[in-house]
């Protein structure tokens, strides 16, 4: 999407001031100089702001008015925000010129209609715009707006998608905002992979993960899908498997994605425990943290051992 950006009134303001010192510029050497007007209209500038620059430069009540003093009645009325265009310009012939403040107040936006999403809601689209129905055009960034709904739409697995947001005046004072999504393909799991010498291992970590296959890839897929398999690691006393994180290879249509992960150290502990007359089972695979993602390092045996004293220390023995 494409979309023009108006001059922002400080430019309009810059350049309106440098054609006034160059046509000027012979008669009025300095910016404290008086400039003088057969007439001085104001357009589209509301009574209140009028009033307060008339009040703040009362030379204007004789069509008269100094170069900086222009310049600042046109910095008074953008404080303002009460104005989406704003400049000051001649009219006339050399001799009997006019000097006409022109300014378009801020539009509000009457509706905003989103046509073309199925995946994403209206609620979530209309929050990556940054406005509402109501409120000030002038908050409107097309660009980022546009960027933000695409942002939506990856994270939901829908690499391939686009959007297109334009408006069309609906008064003099309100404008009509339109979202026009595409969709498109999503982007599927086509293959997960695990890098292993073990291949029963890498039989049961398959059996873990292939209801994944061929589902869409969202933003949460990799790290659900590790956090799974680290689940399992733990359940069946793979105490020591280090698991790396996600490799992400995307095809060059953005329609498939294979994932892959390397796992290392996949040697699984059965654990006997003999003596153990104070605490059960249950007890003391709790005190060894053996169902938690704390995992042991090169030594489980060594570090189970540790571990067990450490518990049977802080209770006395």
């Amino acid at each position: 999407m494409t979309a023009q950006q108006p001059l922002s009134t400080l430019v309009r303001v810059s350049v309106f001031l440098f054609l006034l010192s160059a046509f000027f510029g012979i008669y009025l050497p300095t910016a404290q100089c008086q400039m003088t007007f057969e007439s001085i209209r104001f357009d589209g500038i509301a009574s209140e702001d009028l009033l307060k620059i008339q009040k703040r430069f009362p030379s204007l009540s004789r069509n008269s008015i100094g170069k900086s003093e222009l310049d600042e009645a046109l910095r008074v009325l953008f404080k303002t925000e009460r104005y989406e265009k704003l400049d000051a310009h001649l009219e006339g012939t050399w001799g009997s010129q006019k000097l006409v403040f022109t300014g378009q107040t801020v539009r509000s936006i009457k509706s905003i209609d989103i046509s073309g999403n199925s995946e994403v809601n209206d609620t979530a689209i209309i929050k990556a715009l940054g406005v509402e129905e109501d409120q000030s055009f002038q908050r409107m960034d097309f660009i980022e707006a546009n960027r933000e709904i695409l942002t939506l739409y990856s994270k939901a697995g829908f690499l391939n998608a686009s959007s297109e947001i334009r408006k069309e005046d609906a008064s003099a004072s309100s404008v009509n905002i339109y979202v026009d999504i595409h969709e498109r393909e999503p982007c599927r799991i086509d293959n997960i992979k695990f890098e292993t010498t073990n291949l029963a291992f890498e039989r049961s970590l398959q059996k873990v993960v292939r209801r994944y296959k061929g589902k869409i890839f969202t933003s949460t897929t990799a790290p659900n899908l590790r956090q799974e398999i680290l689940e399992f690691l733990v359940e069946n006393r793979f105490l020591n498997a280090q698991l790396s994180d996600a490799s992400i290879n995307i095809s060059p249509d953005k329609t498939k994605v294979d994932i892959a992960f390397s796992v290392e150290n996949t040697n699984n502990y059965v654990l006997f425990f003999e003596g153990n007359e104070f605490y059960d089972h249950f007890s003391i695979t709790k005190a060894l943290r053996l169902n938690s993602s704390d995992r042991f390092g090169l030594n489980p045996s060594s570090e189970i051992a540790d571990r067990l004293k450490q518990a049977y220390l802080r209770n006395g023995f």
